[in-house]
């Protein structure tokens, strides 16, 4: 082979190397984290959607009879007297967005400062306004300086331990994501519509649920399961001394939520469930087997819910194979936590098998012929109506996560 050959193939092989080869500055770019301030950001905007989800809850649209009207009461009346519960309750929603905001927006100086300051009047007026819309919300001024109190104690807080909080981003794991996730579903499933209120009379009612000792099995095995599974996800991210420990502090939180969060009522069988849950979870997490308890849990907790009140009828039911069409009918608070539960049970059984390493595609297969095996027994069970929307959701739910990052779990098999 001649040397101007041997030249010619060089270059060309090199050619093709420069070309199949991703340039450093790609391979940086691929390879970069988000900034710690994009974040911030995100965390921030998503305490902004929080606020205006809590503000303008049940979003039942109404145009008023005389928008003069409604907007003359709001401009015009500046008195700051107002409920209790309501000045307290306005000053709470908007202390988390002023705490955040500092770390969101970085600097002391004063103008960092009156910037958040701005965006935090800002939202509390645009939330004011909607309200003359979203009945039976009641705008007032009034709201918008407890707001302002709330995110100007939030900014003080914030400015205060902004030197002491430590937020370590580089040691994100971004296979964290499943875990938390399970973990925001948990909540979710628990307290959803997550609109808290200090009513005197939520409180009463859940005393009253607590004193009537009405115990139900399923409900019980549902909410010790959930706290199982909690307690696994804090695992996998925090360690088992540490989760347990805040494993407490987010039962406490549910509790607190159950009786403070409208429609929400803490009885006997879902303290007792808590309860249950943390103890077991103190039992089982030191084996090797916690995760096959849990999973189990999960899918007993699942079809006992799914069969209850196990009642016999004598004609089945029809099957309906529209999927989602049952959720687009009744009340659709109750139709969204029906479906938060849901994926919450089919997320926490695949992702535990995903924050293993394992594959997820032929357990959702499985676990979408049990659910639609339930569907099917439903026919015949008084006060259910049976469809093809669980199969499906657990198959979307698996495809998700099998989509998702593994976690490093062989760090939390101890």
């Amino acid at each position: 082979m001649s040397t101007t050959t041997r030249r010619h193939r060089r270059a060309q092989d090199f050619s093709a190397d420069v070309v199949a080869r991703p340039s450093p500055r790609h391979i940086e770019r691929a390879e970069r984290p988000a900034s710690p301030r994009g974040v911030r950001l995100r965390i921030l905007l998503i305490v902004s959607a929080l606020i205006a989800y809590g503000s303008l809850y049940p979003f039942d649209f109404t145009v008023p009879g005389s928008a003069a009207d409604a907007w003359g009461t709001l401009l015009h009346d500046w008195s700051m007297t107002t409920s209790r519960g309501d000045a307290l309750g306005n000053l709470a929603l908007f202390l988390p967005l002023g705490f955040i905001g500092v770390f969101a927006f970085p600097g002391r100086s004063p103008v960092a400062v009156m910037r958040l300051g701005l965006f935090s009047l800002f939202l509390a007026a645009v939330l004011q306004v909607a309200q003359i819309y979203f009945p039976p919300r009641t705008p007032a001024i009034a709201d918008v300086m407890w707001n302002m109190m709330g995110a100007c104690l939030g900014i003080a807080a914030g400015l205060v331990l902004r030197d002491s909080v430590r937020l370590r981003w580089q040691s994100w794991d971004r296979a964290y994501a499943v875990p938390l996730t399970l973990i925001v579903l948990w909540i979710a499933a628990e307290l959803l519509p997550l609109v808290p209120s200090l009513d005197l009379q939520l409180i009463k009612e859940s005393v009253k649920a607590l004193l009537a000792l009405h115990m139900s099995t399923p409900d019980i095995v549902w909410h010790a399961g959930g706290v199982l599974l909690a307690g696994r996800a804090l695992t996998a991210i925090a360690g088992r001394s540490r989760a347990l420990r805040w494993l407490a502090v987010l039962i406490v939180v549910v509790i607190a939520g159950k009786m403070l969060i409208v429609t929400r009522v803490l009885n006997a069988s879902t303290l007792a469930g808590l309860v249950l849950g943390y103890g077991a979870w103190g039992v089982v997490s030191m084996r090797p087997s916690r995760d096959a308890v849990v999973v189990c849990a999960l899918v007993i907790a699942y079809t006992l819910k799914a069969l209850f009140p196990m009642t016999l009828r004598a004609v089945p039911a029809d099957f309906n194979w529209l999927p989602f069409a049952g959720m687009l009918q009744g009340s659709m608070l109750i139709n969204a936590q029906v479906l938060v539960e849901s994926v919450f049970v089919f997320a926490g059984v695949l992702g535990l098998l995903r924050m293993l390493g394992s594959s997820v595609i032929a357990s959702s297969v499985v676990l979408a012929f049990w659910a639609a095996a339930l569907e099917a027994a439903q026919l015949y069970i008084v006060g259910r109506s049976p469809d093809i929307t669980e199969p499906l959701l657990v198959l979307l739910v698996g495809n998700i996560l099998q989509r998702a990052p593994a976690s490093s779990a062989r760090r939390y098999v101890h």
